[in-house]
């Protein structure tokens, strides 16, 4: 209320013009007090249309630690709106903040990471952030992410994150050393520096160039560790995604040799795994299961209850992606044999899927479906039950008359066809 007040009075305008006095003492208490105030979005914009912005930028500048880290801080409080960003961007704070960034003082050093790593969301802030002064800003942070201050290491690997947005950025942090110190953090940290290193890692195995350097750097055993970390759900989540992104190249044999199909599974397997950890994992096992020797395993593992748990999921989570992501793993199994015990245990949970999924309104869905039971209906047991489900049969019937794409037409003719 007290913030409030002091914004309906018109103090902001006074504090303002006090910005731009030449005593230390009243610039370091004005900065300070205007990134107290700078917390809410009203306030914000009421600074920023102040006149604000440039007097901050000046003294992000100054001589005097003080002002120069109450400056940054203020300055970091407006940047949490994207109006205010571009404005900082075209009153040229850009440049200021790179050059601010190289400051020994870990607060300041703090608040400009935390500042360009907002800034650093948007496309064209990114392209004008690295053309500062020839990538210093990408060395500059992946220094910081070796700094002794946490904030300062999570706040550097968060801003590179955001940076490693763009595909020509994740080559060029990868080529300027990124990769060891963020092999440190995910080696060492916990908590929050964890998971942002995890999510920079993630962002860098986009690029089909980094994949090898990744892997070379003896990243995976880390991964598949720390991907079973209960305690850590986002960096669960970061870390199958980066399995993923590694498998989507010509490596999941290397992969599935350092351990991270089985902490996948492991991680599937849990019964309080968080809905947003089931869908990354899923989507990691779906896109590893491309090859043979992890259909295998992946019957192995636990005498098939990972086989079980994906038809459970298929079948009856709530949420689409992780259904989808273990649907596409169940086609993937169905290509080589099934236990006749397993695939029997399980028929009735398949069958209950693949109910659904022809009923689904989403083309991918039952295009999955059509596919996965193609290849089930060449098990005579299998087939037998099936035979059984006239409503399944309907659901077939109902999709040759639709408007349906020719493909998934095809589909439902060759599921019929196996039928006779």
């Amino acid at each position: 209320s007290n913030k409030t007040t002091i914004l309906t009075s018109g103090a902001i305008r006074a504090l303002v013009r006090l910005l731009e006095t030449k005593n230390f003492e009243v610039q370091c208490n004005t900065c300070g007090c205007i990134t107290t105030l700078a917390t809410s979005d009203n306030n914000k914009l009421t600074i920023a249309k102040s006149g604000a912005i440039k007097p901050l930028l000046r003294l992000a500048k100054s001589a005097d630690i003080r002002v120069q880290r109450n400056a940054a801080g203020a300055i970091l409080n407006l940047t949490h709106l994207q109006s205010i960003r571009n404005e900082l961007v075209s009153k040229g704070a850009m440049p200021i903040l790179v050059d601010v960034l190289q400051s020994r003082d870990p607060d300041i050093q703090y608040y400009c990471a935390a500042a360009l790593s907002n800034m650093a969301v948007n496309e064209k802030h990114r392209a004008m952030m690295v053309a500062v002064g020839y990538y210093d800003v990408m060395v500059q942070l992946i220094s910081l992410v070796s700094s002794p201050v946490v904030r300062v290491q999570c706040q550097a690997c968060l801003a590179l994150r955001n940076l490693a947005s763009d595909a020509d950025n994740q080559l060029l942090i990868v080529r300027l050393g990124g990769l060891g110190v963020l092999h440190k953090m995910i080696k060492s940290g916990t908590g929050d520096i964890l998971t942002a290193a995890i999510a920079c890692l993630r962002n860098l195995s986009i690029h089909k160039a980094n994949e090898i350097p990744i892997i070379s750097q003896d990243f995976l055993p880390d991964l598949s560790r720390v991907v079973a970390q209960m305690d850590n759900s986002e960096a669960q989540r970061h870390a199958a995604g980066t399995i993923r992104n590694l498998a989507a190249g010509d490596h999941i044999r290397v992969l599935a040799s350092c351990g991270c199909v089985d902490a996948l599974a492991e991680v599937l397997l849990t019964p309080i795994t968080p809905v947003p950890v089931q869908s990354e994992v899923s989507a990691a096992l779906a896109v590893l299961a491309d090859e043979d020797d992890t259909k295998q395993r992946l019957l192995e593992i636990q005498d098939g209850k990972v086989f079980s748990k994906l038809v459970s999921l298929a079948s009856l989570s709530r949420n689409s992606e992780v259904q989808y992501n273990c649907a596409g793993t169940i086609g993937q199994i169905a290509l080589v044999d099934i236990e006749e015990d397993l695939l029997d245990k399980n028929t009735p949970g398949l069958l209950l899927y693949i109910d659904k999924f022809l009923g689904n309104p989403e083309p991918s869905f039952v295009h999955i479906a059509l596919w996965t039971l193609q290849q089930l209906l060449n098990n005579p047991s299998f087939k037998e039950s099936f035979m059984t489900e006239t409503r399944l049969h309907k659901l077939l019937e109902d999709i040759l008359s639709s408007n349906t794409s020719q493909a998934i037409k095809e589909l439902a003719g060759n599921v019929i066809q196996k039928m006779h």
